[in-house]
């Protein structure tokens, strides 16, 4: 975990345009690239921090709950995902009632056990989404999704 987030440090020092840790210690010597604050290369080094925890705490519940969901194709999901919502899946319906890629019910997200990773679909990461969507599949079949798979 330590050596993925220093990796992450060093790309996105990179990608700030420093050449080398003396440009970090000294920005003006940043051979022509913009100057940035502290401030700003501590808030995106917290956004990159913050995706690495969330992804990590995904899959800790993908475990302990056994949705077997990496061990399986994404594919199909991703098929459906067009079908069902253009592949949008942080999206609500016009009437706000389905919600994420999958189109999904709030009840039903949350009766099929969402609820552990957001109050409603479309707040969940697509990795969350297909989840869930596959213990839905195994308990209610395919009947559940107007586009077939």
């Amino acid at each position: 975990m330590r050596r993925r987030i220093l990796l992450l440090l060093f790309i996105l020092a990179i990608m700030l345009g420093y050449s080398t840790t003396a440009d970090l210690k000294n920005p003006e010597r940043a051979h022509g690239h913009p100057v940035y604050t502290q401030e700003h290369v501590d808030y995106h080094i917290g956004k990159y921090q913050r995706l690495i925890r969330q992804q990590a705490r995904t899959n800790r519940v993908l475990r302990r709950q056994n949705h077997g969901v990496l061990a399986t194709r994404i594919k199909p999901w991703v098929r459906l995902a067009y079908c069902e919502s253009g592949n949008r899946w942080h999206i609500s319906d016009a009437n706000n009632i389905h919600f994420g890629g999958l189109q999904f019910k709030t009840k039903t997200w949350l009766g099929i056990g969402g609820g552990v990773f957001a109050p409603r679909a479309d707040l969940a990461t697509p990795i969350q989404q297909v989840a869930v969507a596959q213990k839905l599949k195994a308990k209610y079949g395919k009947s559940q999704w107007e586009c077939s798979f």
